[in-house]
């Protein structure tokens, strides 16, 4: 466009004065014109900008650099164009974005300035800049382990936090090099967990462990979200991990304390039990001692091949048997469960173990204690930590002991069902059931409704976290018009994710 096309030339000017700072300066850089607008920015009047060196505006160490300019490209009369900071008259700082056009002729020499304003540009720009060291920063003294990837799951950073999960250098771990750190016996289960992430989106929450350089395992609670866009795409990954040794660690204690506790709340239930056991043992051994003397007058006369020779034999023998389940049962209850494995055992098995131990108490009390169980189901099985279940029997049957025992009505019964997957013990006592207030605190650890010096509070407490291991489920059958609790064991144990 030219100005014989007819465009009024003044229009334009009039447009740039609108638009953009306009200033002339001369040969050594002294204003000789400025446009309304640059004069706002500035803060000086006109008078005040005439004939006075463009330094006037210098805004320190931002300036420096522009007159180096100055000297090695406007005055050898080439264009400039680039980023400039000046100082108003009242020390405000601002940016523009500045083109120097050199205009040469025979009789002088010229400098139109045109520019406008970029503080606001400037400042947002140095905000994020800020934003970004003030975000390396956080991620670096984050308290967890941060660990970024692209879109296909490659680490392109982490933190020192992350670092000291496995002690190498962050240029063995970027890439793929991260996972050479997985604990070998978690490594299929992350890969796998890691993929199904990446490829569709499937939530990462996993627990895991790393193999530290020193041979230290890392146990680590991970947790990935994906960074996307504006246009919805994965454009990376962030996942955050939380050091999890210490408490992995203290729960393995507190796993071992529980276990130290339920073997005492175990012996405190023995002990209790134990004048009904030396009851039970010794009743036959004074029938054993009676068969011996008998066989031995029989002898005296000569009468061993009779019938009621072989009779008293005979009885000798079943109540060795019977003197066996009790130590039998004995040894099952009061062993260490530390360590225990599942086992499958006969119904009936598991229930001689306790009952062994405990009936001759019940009826001396004069308690009645019956088993209501189906013929067929006795020879069932079922996948047991023998050991610690017949601890939780005996613990019910304990409680069942003392809610009944002062009572006119006296009797506990045992309940054994069968359903498709699971077996079911029940537990009632003649006792009008627990109160509506202790129901939901049965359960919490040292809560008990026992007199003091007679219970521990940790019976049902411990019993539930022995059934929990067995992935099935204990409860007050709030609903039963007498106290009632209900076992309820798989038929089959089945470990998670196999």
């Amino acid at each position: 466009m030219t100005i014989n096309d007819g465009v009024d030339f003044k229009n334009i000017c009039f447009a740039l004065d609108q638009s953009f700072y306009v200033v002339t300066c001369d040969e050594g850089m002294k204003f000789i014109d400025v446009n309304e607008k640059f004069k706002s920015i500035t803060g000086y009047s006109r008078d005040e900008l005439i004939d006075s060196s463009y330094n006037i505006l210098h805004s320190g160490s931002y300036f420096d650099h522009f007159n180096k300019e100055i000297e090695s490209i406007i005055f050898k009369g080439i264009n400039w164009q680039g980023e400039i900071c000046l100082k108003s008259k009242t020390g405000f700082l601002f940016w523009v974005e500045m083109s120097i056009v050199p205009i040469f002729n025979e009789n002088s020499k010229k400098y139109i300035w045109i520019g406008n304003d970029i503080t606001e540009r400037k400042a947002t720009e140095q905000f994020l800049a800020d934003s970004q060291i003030f975000s390396k920063i956080l991620m670096q003294e984050a308290p967890v382990g941060l660990f970024l990837a692209n879109a296909f799951g490659s680490c392109t950073y982490v933190n020192d936090k992350w670092l000291s999960f496995c002690g190498l250098k962050n240029r063995h771990i970027m890439g793929d090099g991260w996972k050479k750190t997985i604990h070998p016996d978690d490594y299929s289960q992350v890969l796998t967990e890691w993929s199904a992430f990446i490829e569709k989106e499937k939530p990462f929450h996993c627990k895991y462990r790393y193999k530290h350089i020193d041979g230290r395992d890392i146990w680590v609670l991970a947790n990935a979200v994906c960074l996307k866009n504006s246009l919805g795409n994965v454009s990376g990954i962030l996942r955050t991990e939380q050091d999890l040794t210490e408490y992995v660690a203290n729960e393995q204690i507190i796993a071992n304390q529980n276990l130290i506790i339920a073997s005492a709340a175990r012996l405190v239930a023995l002990g209790e039990m134990a004048g009904g056991i030396a009851h039970e043992i010794n009743n036959p051994l004074a029938v054993i001692a009676v068969s011996i003397r008998a066989i031995r007058k029989m002898v005296a006369k000569g009468l061993v091949a009779t019938e009621e020779f072989q009779d008293i034999l005979g009885e000798v023998d079943s109540t060795v048997v019977r003197i066996s389940k009790i130590v039998t049962g004995l040894r099952n209850v009061s062993r260490d469960a530390s360590g225990e494995d599942f086992i499958s055992c006969r119904i009936e098995d598991c229930l001689n173990d306790v009952l062994s131990l405990c009936s001759e108490k019940f009826k001396s009390h004069e308690v009645d204690l019956t088993v209501d169980i189906k013929e067929e189901l006795k020879s069932a099985s079922i996948d047991l930590m023998r050991v610690q279940f017949s601890q939780v029997l005996l613990n019910l049957l304990t409680n069942a002991f003392d809610a009944t025992e002062k009572r006119e009505l006296k009797w506990v019964k045992v309940l054994v069902e069968e359903s498709d997957h699971d077996i079911s013990f029940k537990v009632t006592d003649s006792g009008d059931g627990i109160k509506k207030e202790y129901q939901d605190k049965i359960f919490q650890p040292f809560f008990t409704t026992k007199e003091i010096g007679k219970g521990t509070g940790l019976g049902l407490s411990l019993s539930n976290t022995i059934i929990s291991k067995h992935m099935g489920k204990f409860y007050l059958d709030k609903e039963s018009e007498h106290t009632c609790f209900v076992i309820s064991i798989p038929k089959k144990h089945t470990q998670i994710g196999s």
